[in-house]
């Protein structure tokens, strides 16, 4: 991904697209793709759905996934990633285990996302030089 930011640059590109399917889903949001601008309001009834009817548990992480769905922040995928509490990997199979964000992202439909080069906070999510952003919806 740092090279495909470096090839936008060299070549004067200010965004990225990608169409989030199977793994996708959690990987591009984890870097820092946000879902394309029209798009939101479906991922976000589909995330809210899953959060009430998959039998993710409850607790803290579950509660912080309902905040940063209502926060409508451009980067809440990514928020979402940050989940970190053990869940069973029902794709997984038997004693499995995956994180929150993950389990949740894995259960949603395919995105298509974005990823403006030209924004620091993205840039520094994507090559690792960014806090997770958890504290903001603390």
């Amino acid at each position: 991904m740092i090279n495909c930011l470096d090839l936008c640059r060299e070549l004067g590109l200010h965004t990225m697209e990608t169409h989030a399917v199977l793994d996708g889903r959690y990987a591009w949001a984890r870097v820092g793709f946000q879902v394309r601008e029209g798009h939101w309001h479906t991922v976000k009834k589909a995330l809210s759905k899953i959060l009430v009817s998959v039998s993710l548990p409850d607790g803290e992480d579950k509660a912080l996934a309902f905040t940063i769905l209502q926060s409508n922040e451009p980067l809440s995928l990514h928020y979402l990633t940050t989940l970190r509490s053990l869940v069973p990997d029902v794709a997984g199979g038997q004693n499995k285990r995956t994180t929150f964000g993950r389990a949740l992202l894995m259960n949603v439909g395919s995105w298509m996302g974005t990823f403006d080069v030209t924004q620091p906070s993205y840039v520094k999510i994507l090559v690792g030089e960014s806090h997770d952003g958890r504290e903001r919806f603390i």
